[in-house]
């Protein structure tokens, strides 16, 4: 019904994934402002269920939906590239903007967003697929809390 308004499959690829861009930037705005301080290892936990949290919405979903057409038609994997590297400068502008004390080097910066990437992706991918049992439930919870850990040994959390 919306064909007529987008002249390639790439353009209409690329508006709804902007949209889905721009409501994951607002709400991880909203979501990331209620933390105040991630220099301890709790607060990097918190920080964590957030981006999980995330990753179990309907948008999320269409997401990952929309990186997986572009695999393997060129044009789409180039819009939806550069759609993840604006996503990813502009949630790093916002940690950076809100949580200023985090002073990381960019390969420990890079090693932290890809290890929450990789880890996090596959395990939504996981629970939406196996179910979301009591189960389920627990190993995620059991993942986040290590991740956590991890990734305050990284970001040189305090407690």
């Amino acid at each position: 019904a919306m064909a007529h308004h987008f002249s390639s499959l790439a353009d209409v690829v690329k508006a709804a994934a902007e949209h889905i861009k721009d409501k994951r930037l607002a709400d991880s705005r909203r979501r990331f402002s209620k933390l105040e301080n991630l220099q301890t290892r709790e607060l990097h936990i918190q920080a964590l269920w957030i981006h999980w949290e995330w990753l179990l919405t309907k948008e999320a979903t269409a997401y990952y939906e929309l990186r997986e057409v572009s695999r393997t038609d060129k044009a789409l994997r180039k819009v939806m590239s550069k759609i993840s590297a604006q996503f990813d400068a502009e949630v790093r502008a916002i940690i950076g903007e809100l949580f200023p004390e985090i002073e990381l080097d960019p390969e420990s910066l890079k090693l932290s967003e890809d290890l929450l990437q990789y880890l996090f992706e596959g395990m939504a991918m996981d629970y939406r697929l196996m179910g979301r049992t009591k189960k389920g439930k627990q190993k995620v919870e059991r993942l986040i809390n290590y991740v956590g850990e991890t990734i305050g040994t990284i970001w040189g959390a305090t407690k």
